[in-house]
């Protein structure tokens, strides 16, 4: 039987299947390029034939290996299966809480209900994850997770909590400086590709693309940026603090608050006492109630 580095071997190589390429296979895991490359070569040594035809494009399932990659599926699939059920089996409230959410809900909502979980539930320790990338809580890289989204892919389960407003916003001195209505006079902070399912990615293609000076993966990065003055930035209200609303720009956007799970986990005593604390207590929140 593969001893246990095998099955980190397996997601390597099916990332790579996926991506098309040893780099963007290193960017989704969160590996060097050194390491994803040792770890394939590994694995077609170990087994004994090619998985990948390597080429200056990237690298291409071979067609003899395609059979496998199928198989290799199943196998990880079985594998996320029994860590689920391993995972939702303990329904004691102790232990920990992997939770995932994202830096503009972590710093601007979450501090007050982690110390108010954590007096509930003493016993229970969280690990968290601010990260605007998804994580993937079929395989548990987090068990519940607070996000921003128009709408829950179908392995989640969980409530909509509230919702979360995006406005124009700049500092009182570039606003002064700058009060023109017209886009193009403006110098925009907008954000990156891994925002690209924010309604904000939409509409700054509207933008004049030589006036956005700065993009970021982050809208807290945005707001820090913006309260230095150097331009424009739409991010969520309950990050404007130290900000001026951008009153020539009348652009409002909404996406709703999720509190979810794997569905696989989410009845589970455990997760499902975490998810009703925590969407009780951010279904009460002025931050979210004021949207």
């Amino acid at each position: 039987m593969p001893h246990n580095g095998s099955w980190d071997d397996l997601r390597v190589a099916l990332a790579v299947a996926d991506a098309g390429s040893v780099n963007a296979a290193a960017k989704a895991l969160g590996l060097n390029h050194a390491t994803v490359l040792r770890r394939i070569n590994a694995f077609e040594r170990r087994r004994g034939f090619t998985l990948f035809e390597r080429s200056a494009r990237g690298a291409s399932v071979a067609p003899s290996a395609a059979a496998m990659i199928e198989r290799l599926r199943a196998v990880e699939a079985a594998i996320d299966g029994f860590e689920r059920a391993a995972a939702g089996a303990d329904g004691r409230l102790s232990g920990s809480l992997r939770l995932t959410s994202t830096d503009s809900l972590v710093v601007s909502l979450l501090p007050p209900h982690l110390a108010a979980f954590r007096a509930a539930y003493p016993k229970m320790s969280v690990t968290l994850a601010a990260t605007n990338a998804r994580l993937d809580l079929g395989r548990l890289d987090a068990e519940m997770t607070v996000r921003p989204a128009q709408a829950l892919p179908e392995n989640l389960v969980g409530e909509r909590v509230g919702a979360m407003r995006m406005r124009v916003w700049g500092s009182a001195a570039y606003l002064s400086a700058h009060p023109s209505g017209d886009p193009a006079d403006h110098v925009w902070l907008g954000v990156s590709e891994l925002l690209s399912r924010s309604p904000v990615h939409e509409w700054q293609q509207l933008l004049p693309k030589s006036r956005i000076a700065f993009r970021a993966d982050s809208f807290v990065t945005l707001a820090a940026l913006a309260r230095d003055g150097i331009g424009l930035a739409c991010i969520p209200d309950c990050l404007a603090t130290g900000l001026t609303r951008a009153a020539a720009f009348s652009e409002t956007f909404e996406t709703g608050v999720w509190v979810a799970a794997h569905r696989d986990l989410a009845e589970t005593p455990r997760i499902l006492a975490c998810r009703r604390f925590f969407a009780a207590a951010l279904r009460a929140d002025p931050v979210l109630r004021a949207q």
